[in-house]
């Protein structure tokens, strides 16, 4: 872990390096305002980690829980038609050629 985190680091050195000699080479901003406004944006991309993680690791969850959801009410639905339990589903009577009308 602290490897990987010590990789981002200094790899964030090297991006705002590359991105800070872009701007000042196409003349986009003069030297000193392009190392300013790469300050700048590189403090508030560290301020706001924390919530992006979060809201990240939010998002997973939710849509992890959802599918476990769905998974158990589509369980719920064919145990209430008769489907579920020994009976096997049409698609897989199908896959092994044994489909048949009852």
């Amino acid at each position: 872990m602290g490897a990987a985190l010590s990789f981002e680091f200094v790899n964030g050195f090297h991006d705002t390096a590359n991105a800070v000699s872009t701007v000042i080479y196409t003349h986009t901003l003069k030297p000193t305002p392009a190392v300013v406004w790469s300050g700048i944006w590189n403090l508030i991309g560290v301020l706001t980690l924390p919530v992006c993680t979060f809201l990240g690791a939010l998002l997973f969850a939710l849509i992890l829980n959802g599918a476990a959801l769905i998974g158990l009410r589509w369980r719920q639905r064919l145990v209430f038609l008769g489907l579920g339990g020994e009976k096997k589903a049409f698609r897989d009577q199908l896959l092994e050629g044994r489909a048949h009308s009852d």
